[in-house]
């Protein structure tokens, strides 16, 4: 695939809200018992990302900023969006896996008085209204029938408009769900409702087989309405007249001339041959008649129809085709903004690229990315623009809100952006990963593509640069053997490609390419793992596309299984000897290998089980065991579910011990084996995850295993939260304090135990600190401690000498010790007594050989201990 394809696929970015799961409502949390006083969750604050949708400002004061987000709802800024907090005091609806979502799509200002907001939800959530410059909240909607199919799914709300001079006049649009799938996307139709006494009632005025878009409203004859169908992630709900797709065209425009009680459709001089889904449009401020619509849609493009601007001067009674010209032919528009000062100036937008006219819309010049990359910041993947709008003193300051990649903002035109989403994010992460030598310095990947933090998440750095400006991210990994951590590897969800970079994401080169990428037939590498006694030897898992959207799917194709490297990530070949074939087989979502034996690997398979190798992947043997076989849940709950018990998500290998080994069910809660999985022991039964989750199920997507203290196990429960046991997995409770979404997709150490991240569906990354840090990827922090500590070892791996650190509460006869893993010493390191305070001793292990070592402290009656990995 030449460079110019591939980043076509971009085209293919699936929006909205997971489609799986969108019946859902509001529900309750129950009480949690608390088990500790360790720290709370803290929500770093990125990647950005997210299902943006509108973005806004007040016109009497254009500081005040407001945005949408399908995940984290309203957020508002005072400050000109350099800084965000939420604003969804009020609206109570919740949605997504865990029923923390808020799913604010639709925000309006009213033109008449600032202070009056108006906020439509998704799937059913309802219309909001704000007295008091969105401060607070009250529901208004009264006489919208919010679930007019009970047997598909409840109405979202698309776009809200105001009448000029009387605010009691409201229309609200949007989309219908209809439950048929197309070729890519829903098909849906649309609706208007009015009301005539500022929401306290509404009135169904028209529905149309397209979603309803935009409204304009003529300011001289407030009957006069016009009205934009489509957007570019839904198809229209008719038919196609060759019968070759599921679905037909696209409806266009509609125009009313008495209030919205009959519409007609008004298309004259719209190419029919081009996109009829008008997802993007804006009006002259000065000109109201003069306006320009912005056309396109994925699945029209993968049809072969493409975009078009139009632009009407008489109210849309006619359109003329204002396109500019593309090499490609390729892009469906999005959005479109006047800008307030200077309506000569106006920008119409795509996944790929910005455009500016300075003829009012005549003609265009195209800004996009660096050597044809999507526009937007360096590094970040741009998603799709849906909205945007123009400083109205400055007509080369405009902010975009994105599908998928947070707010921008540019100061020049559109030449050039930069992130303008600090303080919130509805990224979608499916992976997060840590330094082995650095807590602080973590990746992550997901929806909105690649970042690196060097600041345990305080600030994030796009690095989607060249082949890894993904439409849909999946796995990330640092090269262990790297001490500075620029040596990164990264994969899609779609196109299959495992990439990997040498220069800290500034650059990326493929290392496996398996071709797919065709609607249905999607997949990619979830986990990259390297072996920690090894680290020439990686393991890559891959599995199809949308695990994340449903794990409770069962229709899923086979996949590609499993790949190796043995030279540290630089060339891959296929170890899928042994594995199950035919339909749903292959999908390996985790993989765990031993800390001792680089040849010994655990895989989990999302149907199949667990399958074991003790020769590097070269062939695999089942390790089922005893774990339960079959289909029926009738000990969980009555219904008949077809989702097998041999359906496994996440799995972690005890990191002194490798025959000991986790796994987590999909429904059927924690199983643990202690002989490399002949046998398995039920330590966590679904009975209790489906107590305090929001489903009647449970997904167990991720297991991780404190370096420090093993007995402390975590898992995160899809529905649910994170699950802590203290000893072993014996016994388990919820964790008192959640982050404040529960949806997490993975969960990580870092290397010395410090932070717990996790990697979550709609709130970016969370870390949660379990003990002081007294060392970075550079040099020891003068974090003073507050008690005895043991930390992580720096380097490691080390070769051939490293630094342990320790700290006293108080003078202490001090003995720390090194063994390797079958418990014979091999070296005294302290053997005194130490005076309270900080303190370091080194270790020199020239003479040893390459492999896993355990250090241990005695401090009076205080003990601690930790691995470390020396390689030659």
């Amino acid at each position: 695939m030449d460079r110019k394809a591939f980043l076509k696929t971009g085209l293919t970015v699936t929006a909205g809200l997971p489609f799986a799961w969108r019946f859902l409502k509001t529900s309750q949390i129950k009480n949690s018992t608390s088990f500790s006083d360790l720290n709370l969750w803290e929500k770093t604050g990125g990647p950005i990302g997210g299902l943006g949708y509108n973005v806004r400002y007040r016109l009497d004061n254009p500081d005040t900023f407001f945005v949408t987000d399908a995940w984290t709802g309203l957020q508002k800024s005072t400050d000109g969006g350099a800084n965000w907090a939420s604003s969804n005091n009020g609206i109570d609806v919740r949605f997504g896996p865990s029923s923390d979502a808020i799913p604010v799509f639709a925000f309006r200002i009213d033109p008449n008085d600032n202070d009056i907001m108006w906020a439509g939800m998704e799937q059913g959530g309802g219309l909001f209204k704000s007295t008091d410059d969105g401060t607070t909240w009250v529901k208004k909607d009264n006489g919208i029938n919010l679930d007019p199919n009970p047997d598909t799914s409840p109405l979202t709300i698309r776009h809200i408009e105001v009448q000029p001079g009387n605010s009691d006049i409201v229309f609200v649009m949007g989309e219908n769900h209809t439950g048929e799938w197309g070729t890519e996307f829903e098909r849906v139709k649309g609706f208007i409702y009015k009301s005539t006494d500022g929401g306290e009632n509404f009135t169904l005025m028209h529905e149309f087989n397209s979603l309803t878009r935009w409204m304009f409203i003529d300011p001289q004859n407030t009957d006069n309405l016009l009205v934009a169908t489509g957007i570019f992630d839904r198809e229209a709900n008719t038919d196609d007249p060759d019968e070759e797709h599921p679905s037909g065209p696209g409806l266009g425009m509609f125009s009313s001339d008495d209030g919205g009680v009959t519409w007609t459709e008004t298309n004259s001089g719209i190419n029919k041959s081009k996109s009829m889904f008008m997802g993007g449009a804006d009006c002259d401020p000065n000109q109201p008649n003069t306006i320009i619509i912005s056309a396109g849609n994925n699945n029209d493009f993968n049809k072969g129809i493409f975009g078009a601007l139009y632009r009407s001067e008489d109210f849309g009674a006619t359109w003329t085709d204002v396109s500019p010209s593309l090499s490609n032919n390729a892009e469906p528009f999005t959005a479109v903004a006047f800008a307030p000062s200077n309506p000569d100036i106006v920008y119409a937008g795509s996944a790929q690229a910005i455009y500016r006219s300075g003829d009012n819309g005549l003609t265009w010049t195209r800004y996009s990315g660096e050597n044809d990359a999507p526009y937007g910041p360096p590094g970040v993947r741009s998603g799709v623009p849906i909205d945007m709008v123009v400083n109205p003193d400055d007509p080369n300051t405009l902010f975009v809100n994105n599908y998928g990649g947070g707010v921008f903002k540019s100061t020049d035109g559109a030449k050039s952006w930069i992130s303008w989403s600090k303080g919130y994010t509805g990224a979608d992460i499916h992976a997060v990963a840590v330094h082995p030598n650095n807590p602080k310095q973590i990746l992550g990947n997901g929806r909105s593509g690649v970042f690196s933090s060097q600041d345990a998440g305080e600030n994030w750095q796009g690095i989607s640069n060249g082949y890894a400006a993904f439409p849909e991210g999946f796995g990330v990994a640092f090269d262990p053997k790297d001490p500075n951590g620029n040596t990164l590897f990264s994969a899609d969800e779609h196109e299959s490609f495992l990439l990997r970079s040498t220069d800290a994401g500034n650059s990326w080169s493929p290392v496996l390419y398996l071709e797919t990428g065709e609607v249905g037939n999607r997949h990619g590498v979830r986990n990259i793992v390297f072996a920690p006694s090894d680290n020439d030897i990686a393991y890559a898992g891959f599995m199809s596309a949308g695990f994340h959207a449903d794990p409770h799917v069962i229709d899923f194709p086979e996949s590609m299984g499993i790949y190796r490297s043995l030279d540290g990530g630089e060339t891959w070949q296929e170890q899928n000897n042994g594995l199950p074939t035919g339909a749903q087989a292959k999908n390996v979502t985790d993989i765990a290998i031993s800390h001792q034996n680089p040849d010994k690997v655990y895989i989990s398979l999302r149907d199949g089980g667990v399958f074991i190798t003790e020769d590097r992947g070269s062939s695999w043997t089942d390790a089922k065991g005893s774990l339960p076989a079959g289909q029926g849940w009738d000990d969980i709950w009555t219904a008949e579910d077809p989702l097998p018990r041999h359906s496994v998500m996440s799995i972690a290998v005890h990191p002194q011990n490798d025959d000991v080994v986790y796994i987590g069910g999909n429904i059927y809660g924690i199983y643990r084996s202690e002989d490399s999985g002949e046998n398995w022991e039920q330590i966590l039964a679904p009975q209790k995850l489906i107590e305090y989750g929001t489903r009647d199920h449970a997904h167990i997507t991720s297991i991780a295993i404190d370096p420090v203290d093993p007995a402390n196990v975590y898992a995160a429960e899809w529905h649910g939260g994170v699950y802590h046991s203290g000893d072993s997995g014996n016994t388990w409770e919820l964790l008192n304090e959640q982050p404040s979404t529960r949806a997490i997709a993975m969960l990580k150490f870092s290397g010395g135990g410090e932070y717990l991240y996790a990697a979550t569906q709609g709130e970016g990354v969370f870390r949660y600190q379990l003990r002081e840090m007294m060392n970075t990827s550079t040099k020891k922090e003068t974090v003073q401690p507050k008690h005895f500590t043991l930390e992580q070892n720096y380097p490691n791996p080390f070769n051939p000498s490293t630094t342990i650190y320790y700290t006293l509460e108080k003078a202490s006869e001090v003995r720390l010790e090194v063994f390797d893993m079958s418990g014979q010493k091999v070296f005294t390191l302290v053997d005194e007594v130490k005076p309270a305070g900080s303190h370091s001793a080194t270790f020199n292990a020239g003479e040893l050989a390459s492999g896993t070592y355990l250090y241990k402290i005695k401090a009076g009656d205080q003990e601690a201990s930790r691995t470390m990995t020396l390689i030659k």
